[in-house]
C-alpha cells in the first residue's frame, strides 16, 4: 500500500486494496489493460414512473378506509356495543392492513434510494399501525363489555 507515514491511504488503496492480483494473468481477479472496461451496473435508484399512480391495490385500500370510518360513525351514533365493538374491529383490521401496505412501500422505496418517500411511508405506516392496534384493543375491551 502506498501510505505515508502517519498519513491515510489515498483513494486507490482504498478501493484497490490488492492492485498486485489485477496486473497478475494467472490471479482470478485479472484485468487485461488491453479489454475494453465493461458497463458499469445501472444505478440502485429505480427510474419511477410515476405516469399511473392509481392501483387496484390503493383503490380497494380507499375503498375499505372509507368504508370503515364511514361504518365507525354510524355505530358511534347508534350507541349500540355490539355494533361499535364490531365497527372498531373492522376499523383496525384495515388500518393494520395500511401498516402492512407501507412497510412493504418503506421497503421499495429505500431499496430504490428514494429516502424520503422511505421516512415519510415509515412514519405513515408506523402511525396507522398505532391506529389499528388502539382500534383492535378497544374492539376487545367492547366485547368484553358487552359479554358481561
Amino acid at each position: 500500500m502506498n501510505r505515508e507515514v502517519g498519513g491515510r491511504p489515498d483513494d486507490r488503496d482504498a478501493w484497490e486494496p490488492y492492485l498486485e492480483d489485477y496486473r497478475d494473468p494467472n490471479s482470478p481477479g485479472y484485468r487485461d489493460p488491453e479489454q475494453r472496461q465493461p458497463q458499469r451496473r445501472r444505478s440502485r435508484v429505480a427510474e419511477v414512473d410515476e405516469s399511473s399512480g392509481v392501483t387496484a391495490p390503493r383503490i380497494a385500500l380507499v375503498i375499505a378506509i372509507i368504508g370503515s370510518v364511514i361504518f365507525l360513525a354510524l355505530a358511534v351514533l347508534a350507541r349500540n356495543i355490539p355494533l361499535l365493538a364490531s365497527a372498531s374491529a373492522v376499523f383496525g383490521i384495515v388500518f393494520v392492513a395500511l401498516a402492512v401496505v407501507g412497510g412493504r412501500g418503506t421497503w421499495q422505496a429505500a431499496t430504490d434510494g428514494r429516502n424520503r418517500r422511505a421516512l415519510g411511508l415509515a412514519v405513515g405506516g408506523g402511525l396507522a399501525a398505532i391506529i389499528g392496534l388502539a382500534s383492535l384493543a378497544l374492539a376487545i375491551d367492547l366485547a368484553l363489555i358487552w359479554g358481561r
